[in-house]
């Protein structure tokens, strides 16, 4: 009650601190009872009183007011005993005794996705695949300790939640930055023993879950040199689908024209003069009358002394040599790859066309496979219908609205008015499966022009959208709306230690309107169905349809006329970073399903969506 700074008035004068104490106690009894009142007194903007222990150890009578930690105080009781105490279930989430200051979970979106980004590349990626994969004795230590550093930094108090000046939010992404890379060095390193498991061309998928996947992952690999179909084969023989991304690529990468003479001399050399990056040689050979060809790859043992030797037969031969550099032939494909339980697996391509199991289908304007089918409106939303009957429909629907809010809270502005129809609506086919299927929406709005790939995967019960529009306008919200598939009059949203059960309604009561939006980390499910996120992210479940806030621009840390706050939540500084102008893009996915969200294995869906595999080129 009161906040976490309730008692930081009660020492703003030390001659008045006896009688101060004696008042914060009266206020504060209905809620102790009989047990110590606990009166805190560091606030926001507030250093420790170095006049504070003398005035503690001066006060005579009246309230015996003694200076600890927090620990000292919870010490002073027996978590054990519990009989007799009154039981709350749920998250103690609400407006009636202190400030929640809801806004700051939208305001500044790329921070919330870059720490989301940040964190699971550390916690998910870099801890344990070095636990598992990092050469014995070489435990990162020190990298992930400056990698957790830099993410304890950039969570604290008013900074990942952006409701600081711009320069404030500009070091804190800095810090966020500097975290995920350091994670992905350990990563990296950690997983740099795997590529010598990779057969010559191929790769290897690691997969970061507790559980055993078959994820659609990317792959680029050298291919037979002959044009037809390419499969992936594992290393117990069996050969899988794939689908191609890019064409078969072996074409030249240089042609030059040089004298004898000098290409004579650059093999005796160990060099023809070439340099290409990311490429080694693989081989030399005469392939015709006085054309040298050589091939190159993604690993190589350069030019050896057997390449050396053919100098002596291209001088005598003499005249104009034709030098020829070739690509090792490749090609980039999408293959639903099975991978073990936080282990991984080796993979190569061959030639073959298996057959695909649950194939995924494209149409002009609908997406199939057997766990899922997605209907294009007119309007641009999505009919959603799952394997076992259940249907959304109207998803993702943009509504965009005024917000005269601050930092800290959203409000509406006085005009009501919300725009939610596009003025023109197109639809492209992308992929084609069988393994991925993906169409492009353009919907054209007063206030953006809103591109949506909608994607679906062979093997996954959800719809993957990924949003993208030019924010032009200051001082406006964006929601994306997602329609149940049935009435529901709660939701359950990932938190930060489990999963919250949640009413369509907030308590009230101190100082500010209370807003039924809602966080959540890594999905949000109401009335068949879930919401997969791939940051945290703000919601609010409505009549009928949940609702993620995308974008909240807003140009103020603080506003004094705030219309859903009584008074100033902080300093009024324009922060004209914070209203986003510029590209916004907003990855999430749908997942229509029957039962309750455990039932349907709504956090199994989010893994899966969230944590994608690691792929290593061999």
């Amino acid at each position: 009650p009161g906040g976490y700074g309730n008692a930081a008035e009660m020492i703003a004068d030390p001659a008045a601190l006896d009688t101060a104490a004696a008042d914060h106690v009266a206020r504060m009894s209905p809620w102790y009872g009989d047990d110590p009142v606990l009166a805190m007194y560091g606030t926001d903007h507030s250093a420790p009183l170095p006049w504070l222990t003398t005035a503690v150890a001066a006060l005579d009578g009246g309230i015996p007011v003694r200076l600890a930690t927090l620990a000292e105080y919870l010490s002073l009781f027996d978590p054990a005993a519990t009989d007799g105490l009154p039981e709350w279930q749920g998250e103690l989430r609400s407006h009636a005794h202190a400030n929640i200051l809801p806004g700051v979970l939208s305001n500044r979106p790329h921070l919330k996705r870059a720490l989301s980004r940040a964190e699971r590349m550390v916690e998910r990626y870099a801890e344990p695949l070095a636990a598992l994969w990092a050469p014995a004795g070489a435990w990162p230590a020190r990298l992930l300790e400056m990698a957790w550093q830099r993410l304890i930094q950039s969570s604290c108090h008013d900074s990942v939640t952006g409701c600081g000046v711009d320069e404030t939010a500009v070091q804190v992404d800095a810090r966020i930055a500097e975290a995920e890379q350091i994670g992905r060095g350990v990563r990296d390193r950690a997983l740099a023993g795997l590529t010598g498991r990779a057969p010559t061309g191929g790769a290897v998928v690691v997969n970061p879950s507790p559980w055993a996947r078959t994820p659609v992952v990317r792959l680029d690999l050298v291919t037979p040199a002959d044009p037809g179909p390419v499969a992936v084969r594992l290393p117990d023989g069996t050969d899988v689908a794939t689908q191609e991304i890019t064409g078969l690529r072996s074409g030249p990468l240089y042609l030059a024209t040089r004298p004898a003479g000098e290409v004579a001399n650059g093999l005796r050399k160990g060099s023809l003069g070439l340099h290409f990056l990311d490429r080694e040689v693989q081989r030399v050979e005469v392939t015709g009358t006085r054309t040298l060809t050589v091939t190159m790859g993604r690993s190589g043992a350069g030019f050896t002394a057997g390449d050396k030797e053919l100098a002596d037969g291209i001088e005598q031969a003499g005249g104009d040599w034709e030098i020829r550099v070739l690509e090792e032939p490749r090609r980039t494909v999408y293959a639903a790859v099975p991978a073990p339980a936080l282990g991984w697996t080796a993979v190569r391509a061959v030639s073959g066309a298996p057959s695909v199991i649950g194939p995924v289908r494209v149409g002009e304007r609908h997406l199939d496979s057997p766990l899922l089918r997605v209907e294009v409106a007119t309007d641009g939303t999505l009919t959603l219908e799952s394997a076992d009957g259940t249907r959304a429909a109207g998803v993702g629907r943009l509504v965009d609205g005024s917000d005269v809010g601050d930092l800290y809270n959203y409000a509406p502005g006085p005009d009501g008015v919300f725009s939610d129809v596009p003025d023109e609506v197109t639809v492209h086919m992308r992929d084609g499966g069988p393994l991925v299927a993906s169409l492009e929406i353009h919907r054209r709005y007063p206030w953006a022009d809103v591109t949506t790939l909608v994607e679906l995967r062979t093997g996954e019960p959800f719809c993957r959208l990924e949003i993208a529009f030019e924010n032009r306008h200051p001082d406006h919200r964006v929601r994306l709306h997602v329609p149940l598939a049935r009435p529901a009059g709660h939701s359950y949203a990932e938190g930060q230690f489990a999963v919250v059960e949640r009413g369509r309604t907030s308590e009230g009561g101190s100082g500010e309107v209370p807003l039924p939006t809602f966080p959540a980390y890594s999905f949000v499910d109401a009335g068949g169905v879930a919401v997969l996120l791939d940051q945290v992210s703000e919601y609010e479940l409505m009549d009928g349809e949940l609702a993620v806030t995308l974008l909240r621009a807003t140009g103020l840390i603080s506003r004094a006329d705030h219309p859903y706050r009584a008074v100033p939540a902080g300093p009024i500084i324009a922060t004209p970073q914070a209203q986003c102008l510029g590209p916004v893009r907003t990855s999430l996915a749908v997942m229509p399903h029957a039962g309750d969200w455990a039932a349907a294995g709504v956090d199994r869906a989010a893994e899966a969506y969230r944590c994608a595999p690691v792929v290593i080129e061999g």
